[in-house]
C-alpha cells in the first residue's frame, strides 16, 4: 500500500518528504527498492510465530488459559526510518 503511495504521489507531481511523508508496514523487500526508500515499521515474524505456537500448544495441553491473553500479548517493534518521511 505504501509503495503504491509512493507512486500516487509521484504521479501527482508531489516531493516525497517535502511535501508529504509515507510510512509502511511489514518492512517487506520493496520498502528498500522503491524512491525514495520507505520508513517502514519492523515486526518480528519469528518471535510473533514462537509466540503463537507456544500459545498453541499450552492451551492443548491445559497449560494456558487462552482468556489470560485477552488484552493481547505485547511484541515490540521497530521503525525502520528511511528516505520518505521529513524529519521530525
Amino acid at each position: 500500500m505504501a509503495a503504491g503511495a509512493l507512486f500516487s504521489a509521484h504521479r501527482l507531481g508531489l516531493s516525497i518528504p517535502a511535501d508529504v511523508s509515507i510510512t509502511g508496514f511489514d518492512d517487506t523487500p520493496v520498502s528498500e527498492i522503491v524512491w525514495p526508500p520507505l520508513t517502514t515499521v519492523h515486526q518480528p515474524l519469528r518471535q510473533i510465530g514462537a509466540k503463537a505456537v507456544e500459545l498453541l500448544v499450552g492451551t492443548i495441553q491445559n497449560k494456558h488459559d487462552p482468556a489470560d491473553t485477552f488484552g493481547g500479548i505485547y511484541v515490540p517493534f521497530q521503525l525502520v526510518e528511511r528516505a520518505s518521511t521529513a524529519p521530525r
